[in-house]
């Protein structure tokens, strides 16, 4: 069984962190397996006629995780309790 480095483990974080937004701004969708995958979703203002949307007609850009279902298994196990305040 072989150890990950925290160097090697920067490592692939840093290319996930250049790779990832490349590829979302390509108009790609990231699939990572169990874990889940990465899209881009877009707002815009509406025109009355197709033919008037432009780039400039969106308003907004958000990336949206969805998680897969080894991610969905954990997040599923989660409990949650309230903190009594002192």
């Amino acid at each position: 069984m072989s150890t990950v480095s925290s160097v090697d483990a920067a490592a692939v974080l840093e290319a996930f962190l250049t790779v990832v937004p490349e590829k979302l701004a390509d108009g790609n969708i990231v699939e990572l397996g169990d874990f889940g995958s990465f899209r881009i979703s877009v707002s815009s203002e509406g025109e009355p006629l197709a033919e008037n949307v432009t780039a400039r007609s969106i308003t907004d850009t958000r990336v949206i995780f969805t998680p897969g279902k080894r991610f969905k298994q954990v997040l599923g196990t989660v409990e949650f309790q309230k903190e009594s305040a002192n």
